[in-house]
This record gives C-alpha cells, structure tokens and sequence, in this order.
C-alpha cells in the first residue's frame, strides 16, 4: 500500500466511525444563531436538531431559550455541560426519554413543561448544582415497575405543578434537597401501597432533606424511608413542612426501616401532615432513632407506632422523640406506644413548651405490643386527650 493510499484508507476507515458518531444524536447548545430558538440550526454546534437526539446545553450566549419544535416532541435527555452558565429552558412541552443533568456549578432552570413516560427508569440528577422545575411534569403510562429518582447532593426545587398517575412508578430521593416551593403542587396518584410510592435513602450515608413551603400541596402515596442500612452510619434525612400541607396517601408509611442513621420530621408556620385513612399506619422510628416536632401546625394520623406496630424482632429496634411544642398530634385509630423493644431505648413525648393551652395530643385506643418497651409522657402545659379505651 502507497503512502498516498494509505491517507486514502484512513478516511475510509474513519467514515463509519463518524457516521456513528453523527447517528448518536449529541447536539450542544453553542447560542450563534440570531435567536434563541431550538429550530434554529446555528444554535448548535452539530447543526439542526432532531426528534430523539440528546440536548446539551454549554457557554454563556442566548442563555434564556425557547423550544419551538411541536408539543410532546421527544428527546433522549437534558444535560447542563460543566461550563453551562445558568440557563433556562422555555417553550413548548417537551417528552423526556432520558435523564436531566447538572453537571455545571450554575443553577439550571426548566420552565417548559415535561412529559415523562414510564418506559424506563428516570434520573434527575443535581450532580454539580442545584435545578429548578418550574413548569409542570407528568409522568404516566406503563404497567412495569419504573423509577425515577433525584440524584446529587445539590436543592432541586419544584415550583409547577406535578402529577404522577403510573400505578407503577416509584420515586426515589437519593441524596440533596427536595423543595416544593410555595403554589408548587406535587402528587402521587393512582398509587397501589408498594409500587407508586416515595423512597427516601436508598443511598448508605448521604444527607437528604425535603422541604414543603407555605402554600405547596404535596401527595406522597407510601412513603418509606430505608437509609439503606449502614449500622453506626452518617446518613440522615429532615422533612420540613413549613406551612405547607403533606398528605400521605399510601397504607404503609415507614420512616427508617433499616439500622443505623437519623430521621427528624418538623412541622412549622401552620403546616399540615395527614395520613387519614383509619387503616394506614405510620411507623416512626423503625429500626433508626427519630424525631417529630411541631412548633406551630399540626399532625392527623391513622395509626402511629413508635417503631413497628405490625411485627416483631429488629424493627422494633428504633426509638421515637415527639416534641408538640404548639399545634397538635391527632391519632384517629389507635397509638402503638411501646412496640420499641429494647428497654434503653424509650419512647417519649413531650406535651407543651411550658405555656399553657398551646399544646395538644389527642388518641384513641393505645396498644403495646411488646411489654418489654418503654414510653415517657412529659406534660409541660400540653392537653392530653384520652378517647374510647386503653387496649
């Protein structure tokens, strides 16, 4: 073969590779065309957009954008490249068949509308900075079991309204902040107790927190907070409802059923947790030590149980701490108070700050499932208030 061949066989050889490379549908967000429209080609480095391919967004030019393309046009993923300023996203809804990615420190914004469909698993991933959801996000169809999952230690924040109607969906908060911001709307319809539900921790020693501001309106389904065992561990999780209402929607909601780690729950400014059913049961401080504190709102349950009211062994390991400082704790069906069965571990709940009258916790039937288990009433100017029978 000649030296002049030779270049000539190289770029044969190259040409499959970059047609490869080409089909692979990569196009990043470069701003050099005269707007900032998505249908226009010089605004990508790789030329025009297509249905399916992978956006990425980089630079500082045209960083406000506008999708133009039809609504529900489909897209394998959103990515903010480590040197993306901070952008935002508006325009048409799009469907998302991929992940949405931060890789840049800058905070992102999505204000078009997204439309998930429960095809696979799904990541929203705050890896290098925080995001902002502020259109809304539907995510349906599908018979499997699918997840979708916030990744990353840095806030994602929802500002729009969100509704999740596969029956099949789970939602996982590995690590980071979740914020549902004040007028945000979050639910979980639809949900059957162990398939649409909201899983907190899967991820062993990682911090993660969620936030409901006044004014937002959140439906979880089940919720169960599994801190993903690691005994002795670093891991913790918060839920602050600060004026905000949470419903629980699911039958079987567990905060911390696997060892080691913390879980704090506080309800603030008026807030408002609910989990109606007569039922239902919330199971506090399954296996890990948590605490519930009310300074101003309040708590209506069907059923609590300091540890596990439904079983035996382990999961009666944890141990639980409420502190109703001003506002109210109302069990509707019954308070499994003494179902942590290790003696140094008691229970305790603390009934008021000192002042008179601001303070009330209200139950109905109390069961102790195991003798062994302890639980301190502290009444420091709390009302206690004792309804049907003790069983």
């Amino acid at each position: 073969m000649t030296v002049k061949n030779l270049g000539r066989y190289f770029a044969l050889s190259l040409a499959p590779l970059l047609a490869l490379q080409v089909s692979a549908g990569n196009k990043t967000w470069s701003g050099a065309g005269e707007d900032a429209r998505w249908t226009t080609a010089a605004n990508w480095t790789e030329g025009a957009v297509a249905a399916s391919d992978t956006l990425r967004f980089d630079g500082a030019v045209h960083p406000v954008t506008t999708n133009d393309f039809a609504v529900d046009t489909a897209f394998a993923g959103l990515t903010f490249l480590p040197g993306a300023a901070g952008f935002t996203l508006a325009g048409n809804r799009i469907t998302l068949n991929g992940d949405l990615v931060n890789q840049s420190p800058a905070a992102q914004t999505v204000a078009l509308p997204l439309l998930i469909t429960a095809t696979a698993d799904r990541t929203l991933n705050t890896a290098n900075g925080p995001m902002t959801l502020a259109g809304s996000l539907n995510y349906n169809v599908g018979t499997t079991a699918r997840s979708y999952k916030k990744a990353g230690a840095h806030e994602l924040t929802f500002t729009g309204a969100t509704r999740v109607t596969n029956l099949y969906s789970r939602f996982a908060l590995d690590e980071g902040t979740l914020r549902f911001a004040s007028g945000s709307t979050f639910h979980l319809v639809d949900f059957s107790n162990d398939r649409n539900i909201f899983r907190i921790g899967n991820v062993a020693n990682k911090q993660s927190a969620i936030i409901v501001e006044p004014g937002a309106d959140v439906a979880l389904g089940g919720l169960t907070l599994q801190m993903n065992g690691v005994t002795g561990g670093t891991g913790s999780f918060s839920l602050h409802v600060n004026g905000g209402r949470l419903a629980l929607t699911g039958t079987d909601n567990t905060f911390g059923d696997q060892p080691g780690n913390r879980a704090t729950l506080v309800i603030n400014n008026g807030g408002l947790i609910t989990n109606t059913s007569p039922d239902s049961i919330t199971s506090f401080g399954t296996r890990i030590p948590a605490s519930l504190t009310i300074n101003d709102g309040r708590a209506v349950l069907g059923q609590l149980s300091f540890g596990r009211g439904n079983t035996t062994g382990p999961r009666l390991g944890g141990r639980c701490d409420v502190f109703i400082n001003q506002g109210d704790l109302t069990i509707l069906t019954k308070l499994y108070s003494n179902t942590t069965s290790d003696p140094a571990r008691t229970n305790a709940i603390t009934l008021g700050d000192g002042r008179l009258g601001l303070a009330t916790f209200s139950t109905p039937n109390i069961a102790r499932p195991d003798l062994n288990g302890r639980v301190i009433l502290n009444l420091n100017g709390g009302t206690l208030e004792c309804r049907n029978t003790h069983t």
